[in-house]
C-alpha cells in the first residue's frame, strides 16, 4: 500500500505544491491531526474519525470534507468553488480560496464531534 508521502511525490510538480499546501494548513490548524491512507488517498484523522481528505483527480486537486454536514455554514462561500456535497474542487489556491478552506478546517476540526456522520467513517 501507498503512503501518504508517496502518494504526493507522484502528483506533478506544479499540482503538487497546491496540493500539500492544504496539505500543511490542515496540519497547522489541526495539529494533532493523523495523516493516513484510507481509500486510496491521503486522509485525516482524530479520534480516529476522517475528516478530510485530498486527491489529485483528472481535471482538479479535490479536498473532501467527509462530515459533510458541517459544510451548510458555508454554502455561500463555496460559491467560488466547483463543488460538491463533501467535494471542494479547485485548480489553483487564491488566497480567499485558501482562506475559505481554512475557515472550513477551523470549524470542522472544532464541530466534528457534532456531524451527523461523527463515528461512521473510521480510519482503517
Amino acid at each position: 500500500m501507498k503512503t501518504a508521502e508517496q502518494y504526493f511525490n507522484e502528483v506533478p510538480e506544479q499540482r503538487r505544491e497546491t496540493l500539500n499546501s492544504v496539505r500543511q494548513l490542515i496540519q497547522s490548524v489541526v495539529p494533532h491531526v493523523k495523516e493516513t491512507m484510507d481509500y486510496r488517498m491521503p486522509t485525516y484523522v482524530v479520534d480516529n474519525n476522517i475528516l478530510f481528505a485530498l486527491a489529485n483527480q483528472k481535471n482538479y486537486l479535490a479536498f473532501y470534507v467527509i462530515p459533510y454536514d458541517l459544510l451548510e455554514p458555508f454554502e455561500q462561500d463555496l460559491n467560488i468553488f466547483n463543488h460538491g456535497k463533501s467535494c471542494i474542487r479547485f485548480t489553483s489556491l487564491t488566497e480567499n480560496k485558501r482562506e475559505v478552506i481554512e475557515r472550513v478546517i477551523q470549524y470542522v476540526a472544532g464541530n466534528f464531534a457534532k456531524s451527523i456522520f461523527h463515528g461512521k467513517y473510521l480510519s482503517s
